[in-house]
This record gives C-alpha cells, sequence and structure tokens, in this order.
C-alpha cells in the first residue's frame, strides 16, 4: 500500500465533518480534532482536550542553513 492510497481513506472521513477544537501539543505540534467532541481525562484525573470523531496531528521542524542567528539576514 503506498502512502497516499492509505492516506485516502482517512481523508475521506473528514468530508463534511467541521473543525471542532484546535490545540497545541509540546513543542511544534497542533492538534485539530473534526466533528463531535468527547471529553477527555488525564492519567491524574483532570481534564484534557476533548477529542473529536477525526483527530488530525501536525508537526514540523524549521531548519536554518547557514543562518549566524540574525533574524534580519537573508537565508540564501
Amino acid at each position: 500500500m503506498t502512502p497516499i492510497e492509505a492516506f485516502e481513506p482517512f481523508a475521506a472521513s473528514l468530508i463534511g465533518l467541521p473543525i471542532s477544537h484546535v490545540w497545541r501539543g509540546y513543542g511544534s505540534a497542533i492538534f485539530i480534532e473534526c466533528g463531535k467532541l468527547h471529553p477527555v481525562a488525564n492519567r491524574d484525573g483532570s481534564t484534557g482536550h476533548p477529542e473529536g470523531e477525526v483527530s488530525l496531528g501536525v508537526e514540523w521542524e524549521l531548519a536554518h542553513r547557514g543562518c549566524d542567528g540574525d533574524p534580519m539576514r537573508k537565508l540564501e
């Protein structure tokens, strides 16, 4: 199975669902909850972020090559 073939059923499950909740995870991650929300309890018993019918997690990393720390310097 190719990555696209694996992704297609997930993408199809998103069609028609509203984005119900978006939250920032640890570091450079965000989570997008779609559809009806359900409450979640953390391991310590506190209230966690609600989960949707479908959840999408996105994580990214930015790398700067040749950057000397000057935010105004143009990267080539």
